[in-house]
């Protein structure tokens, strides 16, 4: 296989999926952070004497195109806060049925599991209960299974816990099923570098206020992170040829994308509390 088809199907920085992602999530979204000049960046693409995809240096602006919408899409999109907190919120979930029927868990009996979560009003099918108990359902169980946990699947169950006996699991399907997603508070880099005192006692603070309020603060107090996993993964750099017919990687010439190809020094990290927990904290929104 040419040098050249590797990098159009997954070779590092911009490649056919890649591009094609952005731009559709963008529009799947309803926003424009992933969108670029794909027309441009396709137009200028060539072949080295070795047979490997280059750009052409004129055009080198829409391959930084590219770069800063993919960047976009995973700091507004799929590592937003928010999503991150609706994320932390179906864990809680999960928690707290396992919680509900840990001795029954590692009994390893789906029937076992099934009575312990009846006794607090909770329902669970034959493959909610497998992935209760499972470890790593991704790896462990069958892609039948798999496949049968779709978005209806768990709307049923968010629906059904709602009205579990249970109060924290019920009110946790609750503000899954209403949208009532955890507010934000964020714990700067610098707090965290220089101030981790500081910092590890603002989540005290919290975990105290969350506890006063009657939220258990193993449920309702998680911190998420925005690490940019998407940076510095091992993939090669984008090849770029000079109007000298010099061959050389992407980052040699434009600072930008060099940047963008590194994982910053620190992650931004929050923490997701109910609404009133911030209130009471005195933070606004």
């Amino acid at each position: 296989v040419p040098p050249w088809t590797k990098s159009v199907i997954g070779g590092g920085g911009w490649n056919a999926d890649r591009g094609n992602w952005s731009m559709v999530d963008s529009a799947m979204c309803a926003v424009s952070y992933g969108r670029y000049n794909v027309t441009a960046l396709i137009d200028a693409f060539c072949l080295s004497p070795g047979g490997e995809l280059c750009l052409q240096e004129n055009r080198l602006d829409a391959l930084t195109h590219f770069f800063v919408a993919r960047d976009s899409m995973y700091r507004q999109v799929y590592q937003h806060r928010v999503l991150q907190a609706a994320d932390a919120l179906t864990r809680a979930v999960v928690l707290r049925l396992r919680d509900l029927s840990e001795d029954a868990v590692s009994s390893g009996s789906p029937q076992a599991v099934q009575d312990a979560l009846a006794a607090h009003g909770a329902f669970a099918d034959s493959t909610m209960l497998a992935v209760l108990l499972s470890n790593s359902y991704g790896s462990e169980l069958p892609i039948s299974s798999l496949y049968e946990m779709t978005e209806s699947w768990w709307t049923y169950h968010l629906h059904r816990w709602c009205n579990a006996h249970d109060q924290v699991l019920a009110d946790l399907a609750q503000r899954c099923r209403t949208r009532r997603l955890p507010k934000t508070i964020r714990l700067s880099a610098q707090d965290e570098e220089n101030n981790n005192e500081q910092t590890c006692a603002l989540i005290e603070q919290v975990k105290h206020i969350a506890g006063e309020l009657g939220y258990p603060p193993r449920y309702y107090v998680a911190t998420i992170e925005e690490k940019d996993k998407h940076r510095q993964k091992a993939e090669t750099v984008p090849l770029v040829m000079l109007d000298t017919g010099e061959i050389v990687p992407a980052t040699a010439v434009e600072p930008m994308i060099d940047q963008l190809m590194r994982r910053p020094q620190a992650s931004r990290r929050w923490l997701a509390v109910p609404a009133e927990v911030k209130q009471k904290l005195g933070r606004i929104r």
